[in-house]
């Protein structure tokens, strides 16, 4: 009953990650859809296009450097996405997204994850990151791509922005946005992955994620938790420096005079 969609180029990635569905997923039906893509179209692009031909009522969107470490996950998605008020779940996310261009993940109180994380230093080992403990249910407004599952019925709603999206960042916060507007989104703490790789928060990157910016102007900043006015002012103080650093890493001056203060300063 889940159709499991994965943008691939890594022929042994994609390999270890179809013996480990095979191995925990568990006795229901599933079809993994491959759709190779070295570089050849955005990610939305890629999903979009295996989700046209699953056959199945519920979708599961994940990296193909990922190994599944719970034993009948996907009897837990259908169990979580049974409830018609959840639009999707994740592994990681966050209940807060600024209006400044930024990660979903820069304001760690605000965030949850359960994943067992490896990192670009070899010297630092893989360790499981589970914040907050002891919930069984965290919401958010933004999920992290690694992994995504949702109901066909709600990709069809809302697709993904491919284009928009041409790369291949920006697409999951993207669409956790738009699913936001009609559903609750929510990390859980019963499914656990393996993740091999890191994000890039390149030129790329920061390009995407100021679309989500002006795309989402009216919503943002989004949040599923109460702010006080304090508060709210130090989150987007906090946002602005940290992109304005992020500017200068990368050496966009230009955008940091002539784009940011007429566009994310209000």
């Amino acid at each position: 009953m889940i159709s499991i969609v994965v943008s691939s180029y890594q022929k042994h990635y994609f390999e270890a990650f179809s013996e480990s569905v095979a191995k925990t997923i568990g006795t229901i039906p599933y079809e993994i859809i491959q759709i190779w893509n070295p570089g050849s179209m955005g990610i939305c692009e890629a999903y979009n296009r295996g989700a046209e031909k699953a056959k199945y009522a519920y979708l599961c969107f994940v990296h193909e450097d990922v190994l599944f470490k719970t034993k009948a996950w996907g009897n837990l998605i259908l169990a979580h996405l049974q409830n018609e008020n959840i639009g999707a779940i994740g592994v990681a996310g966050s209940a807060y997204k600024s209006e400044i261009p930024s990660s979903w993940s820069i304001f760690k109180t605000y965030n949850a994850l359960h994943i067992l994380q490896h990192y670009k230093e070899k010297s630092k080992r893989p360790q499981i990151i589970k914040q907050p403990n002891n919930v069984d249910l965290f919401q958010v407004v933004a999920l992290d791509g690694v992994f995504i599952a949702t109901r066909k019925a709600i990709w069809k709603q809302f697709p993904f922005d491919e284009k928009t999206f041409t790369s291949f960042h920006g697409y999951d916060v993207d669409f956790s946005l738009a699913i936001s507007q009609k559903y609750n989104l929510f990390v859980v703490f019963d499914i656990l992955i393996e993740h091999f790789s890191q994000g890039n928060a390149n030129n790329e990157w920061l390009l995407e994620s100021m679309k989500i910016s002006d795309k989402w102007r009216k919503v943002l900043p989004a949040t599923c938790v109460n702010l006080n006015s304090g508060e709210e002012k130090r989150l987007k103080v906090e946002a602005k420096r940290r992109f304005e650093k992020k500017l200068s890493i990368l050496n966009y001056n230009w955008i940091k005079k002539k784009y940011f203060k007429l566009k994310y300063v209000r």
